[in-house]
């Protein structure tokens, strides 16, 4: 399930994304929410579902895309690790991707397995 309002992105809770966050911005940067950086959005899926989730930083230049480097890929990583782990998602750092590996419990209910 994927939601979409702010301009910026937030975390990851078992099979939910929250706040996607732009791909094209042409809104005034905020400089503490940083709406001119973002994530392109990759579903792996099986049988039993999503898999594996990978998201890719970009910077939102006016009307155009790019990959994210340097300290705005350094950016991008802090802030979604950080709104993943208050949801208490993991997320690892591959390359120029970060990758949330969805557990069986998740893959099978959509629901982390607590209790």
């Amino acid at each position: 399930m994927a939601g979409h309002s702010a301009h910026v992105f937030h975390g990851v809770q078992a099979c939910v994304l929250f706040d996607l966050g732009g791909f094209i911005d042409d809104y005034a940067v905020d400089p503490v929410l940083r709406n001119d950086l973002g994530l392109l959005w990759l579903v792996t899926l099986d049988e039993s579902g999503p898999r594996e989730l990978e998201a890719v930083p970009l910077t939102l230049d006016l009307c155009r895309t790019r990959l994210a480097d340097g300290a705005d890929a350094a950016w991008v990583e802090q802030r979604l690790a950080a709104a993943c782990r208050a949801m208490e998602t993991d997320v690892s750092s591959e390359g120029r991707r970060l990758k949330v590996t969805f557990d069986a419990t998740v893959r099978r209910t959509g629901r982390l397995g607590f209790g």
